[in-house]
C-alpha cells in the first residue's frame, strides 16, 4: 500500500478581505486502483464493528482492513451506491436492481447475500438503490420508484420516490427529500410529508444532515443552507415526530454562510453533507472536491485535487470512529486525518525548498527558507483559488536563519546580512556580513545584538533605521543562538567552541569580557550546545541531553565559577539512554518543547515541580535539524520547519488512547489450503442461521483441526487504525511452539513450518505510532499427529504386534515341538552310542587292570633292582692295594666283574695317559 501526504491549503475567508488564519493543510492518503484492484467510481462507506471499511464500487463491495484490500462481489457485479450497517451489526447493500445484506462463512469469507426474493413480486421492477439506511423502524433502502423496508424478516414497499438527494436520520426517524411530496419522513411503513416545511425542498438536489437533537440542516444546490427546528414536532413520550403538531413560524431559518455565492450548479454542486464532529460540517461536491464549515458558517478548509485529492468529484464522505473523513470519488478512496492536531504547508502553497525559520508578525506569518522569505498573502476563497498562498518576498535574502521581532520591527538573520521586513518589501541594512542568530539585551534598549559567521555585531535603531554600532572584540567564533540571562549578560552558542558569557564592562555595548565555558565547567562538549534561560536557570541542549546551571556572579579576576550538571528534573526523560537534543523553547504555559533525534516531545507541569514528558501530537513527523528553528505561535499551535512546514496543536482535543482491534486476516497451510479467510462472524439478531455480525473473536465451532501433512502455516494479519499508514507495528507468538513474543515490527506477515502435532494459539499485538496497543488477535488450530502416530494407528500397531507375538509364539512352540523331537531321537542314538562305548570301556578297564597287575609284578621286580641299585650306589668296601671289591657274600671281586653283575655297565680295558708314562716311559715320553 502507498501512502503519499497532500499539501491542502486551509480556507477560511470573508465575504470582505480576510486573512487566512494559522491552520494547515491535513494528511490526506489517497487510495487508487492500483492498490484496491477495482473500478476507479466509489460511492458509499460503512465502517463494521472491528473498525473495517467497506466502500461502495461499481465492481461491487471494497473491504479495506488497514493494509489489505479485497473486493466482495455482488449479484450481477454491479455498481454499490449505498451502505448501511443496522442495529446489530449486519451491513446491508443497495445495488443496481439489487439489494442485500453481507454473510460470512465458517472459514471466515464475507459473500452478499440478495434479498430480492423477498420482495414483493408486484414491486420487483426497480433500479439503483441510491442509500441506504438504519432506523429504529428497519432498515430503508431508497430508490427512484420506491422505498423498500426490511423489518422483522420481511420487505415491504412503500409508496415513496427518492430525489436522489441525501437523506439522513435524526433521532432514529429517516428525512428524505421526496420528488413528489417534498421534505418526508418515515413512519415505520408510511412516508409522512411534513406540510410544515413545504418549500425547503425546490425540486433540486438537496443535502439533509442532522445539526443538533432536533435540528436539521439543509443544503440546497441553489447554494443557500436552512436550519430546521424540529423540537415543536418531537414527542418525548412516543418518541416520535408527529407532523399534526402545530409549529412556530421560525421553524425553518436561513444559514448563511460563506459557500452560498459559490455553491451554484455550474460551479460547485453541493452533493453531501456530514457532521464532523459537534462543531463543523464537511460538504462534498461536484468540480469543487471538500469544503468544510463551522456552525457560524465559516469556512475551514476546502480540500481539492489542487490541494492533493484524487478527484473534485466527491461521491460519498464517511466519518469514522477516529473522527477521521474518508472521501469516495470517482477517481479512488481518500482518508483525511481530520483529527490528527497537525497540518502543513508546502510547494503547493507557494513555499518552495526547505524552511529552516517562521514568525508571525502582525497577523502575517513569515517563513525562511534557503531560496527565499515568504510571507501569508490575505485572500478570499473563491473556485479557482482555493488554497493559501505566500509569496516570497521582493529582494528577498536567501539562507533566512532566524525571525525576530525588535522594537516593532521584524528583523531577520541571513546569508546577505541584518535585514529589516516591511510587510512584503524588504530593507537590507548596508553591512554585508553573513547573519546567523539574533539577540537583545535589557541592558542595552534600543539595541540588536547580531551572531555572525566569525563575530558579534551590535546595531541601534535611530530615526526608525537600524545602524550598525560596532563588532564586539573577542568574538571570533561563530554564534549561533543568543541568550540573555537575568541580569543582562548575553550567552552565546558557537559551532565549536562551546558557550561564550559575554559580560558588558564599559559604556558601550561593544565594552564586553568574554569568558568561554566548556567541559571544564561540566558541559558535556563543545559542539551543538544551545542555551536558553528561564527564570533563573540557565539551560543547555545537548547531544548527550540537558545540562542546568545557576549562573554565577561575574568574576573579572578569575575563570567564571558557573558550574553545569546534568538536569534531573526536566533532563530525566532524556537521560538513560542519553537523547541528543537540540532545541528548548518554553510553551508559555509553564512547559516545554525540545526538538531531539528522535522527534519532538513536550513537558509538562505536574505536581511537585515534576513534568510528564508526551511525543503524541508529534508523532509521525520527522525530526528537525539542529539549525532550523522551532516557533511557538502566541495564539497557540507549534510551527516546524523541514521540508514541509509544519503546525502542531498540541493543545488540541484528541483521543490518542482509543482502542482498536488487531486482526488475523489470513491462514494458509500447506500446498496453498486456505484455513482461514479474515472475519469471524455470529448469528445477529436480523437473520437466523446466519453470520452476519462481524467479529474478531474467533468462536469455539471455528477452530479448525489440521492434518499432519498441514502443518506448515502463515499467517497475515493488520489492525484496524488508518492513520500515517506504515507506523504501525506488530508482535506475535505460537503458544505451544514459540518461546516468547517476537521483536516488535512493521511486518503483517509470519510463517511457521514443522509444527509438531498439537493445540495451538497464534497471538499478534499491535502498537499504532502513540504507543496505544489494540485489542489483541488471536487464533486457535489444532495439529492432528502422523497416522502413525494416532490412536488408531495405536491401537493398530497393538492389535498387530500382540497377532504377531502370538504367531511368533506358536511357531516357536512349533520350532520347540521339532526340535524336542530330533533331539529325542539324538538322545536314543547317543544313548546306544555311549552303551557301546561302555561296553568298550569295561572291556578295555578289564584289559587295564589285568596290564596293571602285570604292571605291579613288574614294578616289583622294578623295585628289587632299585634296591640292588641304590645297594650299589651306597658304600662299597674296596681293597685299598688290589682295588677288589668284597660282596654280599664275602667274596671278593674284580671290580670289573662286580660292577658288571651289579648293573647293565661293562668294562672295556685301556690305559690312561699317566700310567703309560709310569709303565711306559720309553715309549711314552
Amino acid at each position: 500500500m502507498v501512502w503519499k501526504v497532500a499539501f491542502l491549503g486551509l480556507i477560511l475567508c470573508n465575504l470582505a478581505r480576510a486573512q487566512v488564519p494559522d491552520l494547515g493543510a491535513p494528511f490526506i492518503t489517497n487510495y487508487e486502483t492500483e492498490q484496491y484492484k477495482a473500478a476507479s467510481q466509489n460511492w458509499a462507506a460503512v465502517q463494521d464493528r472491528r473498525g473495517v471499511m467497506y466502500f461502495g464500487n461499481s465492481n461491487g463491495i471494497l473491504e479495506f482492513d488497514g493494509l489489505r484490500w479485497q473486493l466482495i462481489p455482488v449479484p450481477g457485479n454491479t455498481f454499490v451506491r449505498g451502505l448501511a450497517s443496522g442495529p446489530d451489526g449486519t451491513i446491508y447493500y443497495g445495488s443496481n436492481d439489487d439489494l442485500g445484506y453481507l454473510d460470512v462463512s465458517p472459514t471466515g469469507r464475507i459473500s452478499a447475500v440478495s434479498l430480492r426474493e423477498a420482495i414483493p413480486k408486484a414491486e420487483g421492477a426497480f433500479n439503483d438503490v441510491w442509500q441506504v439506511e438504519s432506523c429504529a423502524d428497519g432498515i430503508y433502502f431508497l430508490t427512484r420508484s420506491r422505498i423498500f423496508r426490511y423489518h422483522g424478516g420481511k420487505i415491504t414497499a412503500l409508496l415513496g420516490k427518492y430525489s436522489t438527494s441525501q437523506a439522513c436520520v435524526l433521532n432514529g426517524t429517516l428525512f428524505y427529500a421526496d420528488h413528489e411530496k417534498g421534505i418526508c419522513l418515515l413512519d415505520g411503513d408510511k412516508v409522512v410529508p411534513i406540510p410544515q416545511l413545504a418549500g425547503v425542498y425546490n425540486g433540486k438536489h438537496v443535502t439533509l444532515a442532522p445539526f443538533s437533537r432536533n435540528e436539521l440542516l439543509v443544503g440546497r444546490i441553489t447554494g443557500d443552507f436552512r436550519r430546521i427546528d424540529l423540537s415543536a414536532l418531537w414527542d418525548e413520550t412516543s418518541q416520535r415526530y408527529d407532523t399534526t403538531r402545530p409549529a412556530p413560524t421560525d421553524m425553518v431559518q436561513a444559514f448563511p454562510t460563506e459557500l452560498d455565492a459559490l455553491l451554484k450548479e455550474s460551479q460547485a454542486t453541493l452533493y453531501r453533507l456530514v457532521p464532523l464532529g459537534p462543531d463543523a460540517f464537511a460538504i462534498a461536491t461536484i468540480k469543487a472536491g471538500i469544503i468544510t464549515f463551522d456552525r457560524t458558517g465559516k469556512i475551514l478548509r476546502a480540500i481539492n485535487k489542487d490541494g492533493g485529492l484524487l478527484e473534485n468529484t466527491v461521491t460519498g464522505l464517511k466519518v469514522d470512529r477516529s473522527n477521521n473523513l474518508w472521501a469516495s470519488s470517482i477517481a479512488g478512496i481518500s482518508h483525511i486525518e481530520w483529527s490528527v492536531p497537525q497540518s502543513l504547508f508546502g510547494a503547493r502553497n507557494g513555499i518552495d525548498g526547505l524552511s529552516i525559520s517562521t514568525y508571525s508578525h502582525k497577523g502575517r506569518q513569515y517563513v525562511g527558507t534557503f531560496q527565499n522569505l515568504f510571507v501569508q498573502v490575505p485572500y478570499r476563497y473563491t473556485l479557482k483559488d482555493d488554497l493559501p498562498r505566500y509569496v516570497a518576498l521582493k529582494d528577498s535574502p536567501r539562507e533566512v536563519w532566524q525571525l525576530l521581532e525588535v522594537e516593532g520591527d521584524l528583523m531577520a538573520a541571513t546569508a546577505g546580512g541584518l535585514c529589516r521586513i516591511l510587510g512584503e518589501k524588504v530593507n537590507n541594512v548596508p553591512v554585508p556580513s553573513y547573519a546567523l542568530s539574533l539577540g537583545t539585551s535589557r541592558r542595552w534598549p534600543g539595541h540588536l545584538f547580531v551572531g555572525l559567521l566569525g563575530g558579534l555585531d551590535v546595531f541601534k535603531r535611530a530615526s526608525g533605521q537600524w545602524i550598525l554600532v560596532g563588532r564586539v572584540d573577542g568574538v571570533k567564533e561563530n554564534i549561533r543562538c543568543i541568550t540573555e540571562d537575568a541580569q543582562g549578560d548575553l550567552w552565546l552558542s558557537t559551532d565549536a567552541k562551546g558557550l561564550l558569557r559575554t559580560h558588558f564592562s564599559g559604556g558601550k555595548p561593544t565594552d564586553v569580557v568574554v569568558h568561554s565555558l566548556g567541559p571544564e565547567q561540566g558541559l558535556p562538549g563543545l559542539t551543538d550546545l544551545l542555551a536558553s534561560f528561564y527564570g533563573t536557570t540557565l539551560y543547555v541542549v545537548s547531544p548527550k541531553g540537558l545540562f542546568r546551571a545557576a549562573i554565577q556572579p561575574w568574576n573579572a579576576e578569575g575563570p567564571d565559577q558557573t558550574r553545569f550538571s546534568p538536569d534531573l528534573v526536566l533532563g530525566k526523560a532524556f537521560s538513560d539512554p542519553p537523547t541528543t537534543l537540540r532545541a528548548m523553547v518554553s510553551d508559555g504555559k509553564g512547559g516545554f518543547f525540545f526538538s531531539t533525534s528522535d522527534g519532538m516531545v513536550w513537558a509538562i507541569p505536574v505536581t511537585d515541580g515534576q513534568f510528564q514528558v508526551i511525543n503524541r501530537p508529534f508523532q509521525g513527523l520527522p525530526p528537525l535539524d539542529v539549525n532550523q528553528k522551532v516557533y511557538v505561535h502566541p495564539n497557540g499551535g507549534v510551527w516546524l520547519p523541514g521540508k514541509v512546514l509544519y503546525r502542531v496543536d498540541p493543545w488540541a482535543s484528541k483521543d490518542y488512547d482509543q482502542g482498536f482491534e488487531v486482526l488475523i486476516r489470513k491462514v494458509v497451510a500447506k500446498t496453498n489450503r486456505l484455513v482461514f479467510e479474515g472475519t469471524h462472524g455470529r448469528e445477529g439478531t436480523a437473520f437466523s442461521s446466519k453470520r452476519t455480525v462481524f467479529q474478531s473473536a474467533q468462536g469455539k465451532d471455528e477452530i479448525p483441526e489440521l492434518p499432519y501433512s498441514q502443518n506448515a502455516l502463515s499467517f497475515e494479519f493488520s489492525a484496524s487504525f488508518y492513520e500515517k499508514p506504515g507506523t504501525t507495528r506488530f508482535q506475535y507468538l505460537l503458544e505451544g511452539f514459540d518461546k516468547d513474543w517476537s521483536e516488535w515490527g512493521t511486518s503483517a506477515f509470519k510463517e511457521y513450518t514443522n509444527i509438531p502435532e498439537g493445540s495451538y494459539r497464534f497471538r499478534v499485538r499491535a502498537k499504532n505510532l502513540y504507543g496505544t496497543q489494540g485489542q489483541e488477535g488471536t487464533y486457535a488450530f489444532r495439529i492432528h499427529p502422523p497416522w502413525y502416530r494416532t490412536l488408531w494407528a495405536i491401537l493398530l500397531w497393538i492389535s498387530s504386534g500382540g497377532t504377531a507375538l502370538v504367531g511368533t509364539i506358536y511357531l516357536y512352540t512349533l520350532k520347540l515341538r521339532r526340535q524336542k523331537g530330533l533331539l529325542e531321537r539324538l538322545v536314543d542314538v547317543r544313548t546306544l552310542e555311549l552303551k557301546n562305548k561302555n561296553a568298550r570301556l569295561e572291556n578295555e578297564i578289564s584289559e587295564r587292570q589285568k596290564a596293571e597287575k602285570t604292571n605291579v609284578a613288574l614294578i616289583e621286580d622294578l623295585q628289587g633292582a632299585l634296591v640292588k641299585i641304590k645297594t650299589l650306589k651306597g658304600l662299597i668296601p674296596i681293597c685299598a692295594n688290589c682295588k677288589k671289591i668284597r660282596d654280599d657274600h664275602g667274596f671278593w671281586q674284580q671290580v670289573e666283574v662286580y660292577v658288571r653283575d651289579h648293573s647293565e655297565a661293562n668294562f672295556s680295558h685301556g690305559i690312561c695317559p699317566e700310567c703309560a708314562r709310569r709303565l711306559y716311559p720309553d715309549i711314552v715320553k
